[in-house]
């Protein structure tokens, strides 16, 4: 199929995509509310001592990962549980590196009660160099929060503006057959 653009023949692309039902829409807020939860993040996270950075966060998609498998993987509540999940999306050009985590985040979730069920965010592009230049890092792509710490007030802010990560085929529950 061609189309005529200012004198020029031009050949449509169509491309192949199908929406997956396993896919996750993540949650976005007004921009004000964005930029008020990142700057309090920001403040917060440049206040911590090396100390406290490495006890009230995870940094990093592998070691978030593995802290929510070995969470999954435990079928325990965890002593320290993560409260909020931070994915600096926007900056991270393969959606397949993070793609995996609303799904764990909610797996995760499971373990919790409702009222502490951990909260998933994605920032838009520019965040990661942010968040980076606070924590005193190179590059942070992802952050988990620890529950417990000094960032209880953000969790509760946080919590009245997004909800935790929900997925329907994840709460799927096979019906069970009376062999009467």
């Amino acid at each position: 199929m061609a189309r005529k653009a200012k004198g020029k023949q031009e050949k449509l692309q169509f491309k192949d995509s199908l929406e997956s039902p396993y896919s996750y829409k993540w949650p976005s807020l007004p921009l004000d509310d964005s930029e008020k939860i990142l700057e309090s993040l920001l403040a917060k996270f440049s206040s911590l001592s090396k100390d406290q950075k490495q006890s009230n966060l995870i940094l990093g998609i592998n070691r978030v990962t593995r802290y929510l498998h070995s969470g999954i993987q435990a079928k325990k509540t965890p002593e320290s549980p993560l409260q909020i999940i931070l994915v600096c999306k926007g900056d991270l050009q393969v959606p397949h590196l993070y793609e995996h985590i609303p799904i764990m985040t909610q797996l995760y979730g499971k373990l919790l009660t409702s009222n502490s069920a951990p909260l998933l965010f994605g920032f838009n592009k520019g965040v990661e160099k942010r968040i980076s230049d606070s924590l005193g890092m190179n590059r942070v792509s992802v952050v988990g929060i620890k529950a417990g710490t000094e960032f209880s007030e953000i969790y509760e802010y946080f919590r009245s503006r997004v909800p935790p990560p929900s997925m329907e085929f994840l709460s799927y529950k096979p019906m069970r057959l009376n062999n009467d």
